[in-house]
């Protein structure tokens, strides 16, 4: 069953859910990404959670692990899995 991952640019204004395993439990976040070039970090995807203002969530693309796939099963546009 594996597919092939999306880059974190493709999920550019458009909905997605975050799946987290913390302390051993699986969670899944909704929000809407935004991929931005920050002058420090450079290439990164900030997801402002939905219903949380001013949360957000930063993946750094050059150091980040994990998958960027289809998000229909999940009510999004896209589905990241955070290994």
């Amino acid at each position: 069953m594996a597919a092939e991952s999306l880059p974190l640019s493709a999920v550019h204004e458009r909905t997605v859910a975050i799946q987290l395993t913390i302390l051993g439990h699986e969670q899944i976040l909704h929000g809407t990404g935004f991929f931005e070039v920050d002058p420090d970090l450079g290439n990164v995807l900030r997801i402002e959670l939905k219903g949380e203002p001013g949360s957000e969530i930063v993946l750094v693309e050059s150091t980040w692990k994990g998958d960027v796939m289809t998000g229909e099963a999940v009510g999004a546009d896209f589905l990241i899995r955070v290994r």
